[in-house]
């Protein structure tokens, strides 16, 4: 998906957003980072014309984040947040075989449904949910530097929240991260064409205002 089509289509989901936060029972803030897994990818690497094969290798990196949201009560929050990917990649059969990292912008729009808690277990919020949204990604190596457009990414989430107060709790969860097909470019006329996965364990701080 070209950035145009990443615009409009965001330009929709924050009239969506917009309509939505009129009827929010709530506000709150989070903050989180924990461990990024991206994927391994194989593709065909182009250069002049010449294709030949290749892929990413990826190390586990991390994740660092921020978002807001709106309660709807009893059960159901919306909130947009962005994340920050990190983690070192190597790029296979060129001729520099020194590794490189690789790093990942992603603006989502996610809705979460919690799970009815009672009792001695009130404390504890489980919850599952899933966003939409466009990411970007970007692979650096001492003598090559390559990104992409911002392209269709989406991703599915489970966790659990912890109450430590009225307004505030931590949660842990894991993710499925995913940006569809893109093509990454850059200097010494490389491109190729790939997808983009990380599963990721976050873990966050919440705050209800």
């Amino acid at each position: 998906m070209k950035l145009k089509h990443c615009i409009a289509a965001g330009a929709s989901a924050s009239i969506l957003l917009a309509a939505q936060i009129a009827n929010a029972q709530g506000t709150y803030f989070k903050l989180f980072g924990g461990w990024s897994i991206p994927q391994d990818q194989d593709f065909t690497l182009d250069r002049d014309g010449t294709g030949r094969p290749s892929g990413l290798d990826f190390d586990s990196g991390y994740g660092l984040g921020a978002a807001i949201g709106f309660a709807y009560r009893p059960n159901v929050d919306i909130e947009i947040e962005y994340v920050y990917r990190d983690a070192d990649a190597y790029l296979e059969n060129t001729r520099n075989t020194d590794s490189g990292s690789s790093s990942s912008n992603a603006v989502m729009i996610n809705a979460l449904y919690e799970f009815p808690s009672s009792g001695t277990m009130s404390s504890l919020h489980p919850y599952v949910g899933a966003g939409l949204g466009v990411g970007d990604l970007a692979y650096d190596r001492d003598d090559l530097e390559m990104d992409s457009d911002y392209n269709f990414a989406y991703q599915v989430i489970a966790g659990v929240g912890y109450d430590v107060s009225l307004q505030a709790s931590l949660y842990t969860e894991i993710r499925y991260f995913s940006i569809t097909d893109q093509t990454i470019e850059g200097d010494n006329d490389y491109s190729f064409d790939s997808g983009y996965e990380s599963v990721d364990v976050l873990f966050g701080y919440k705050y209800n205002f």
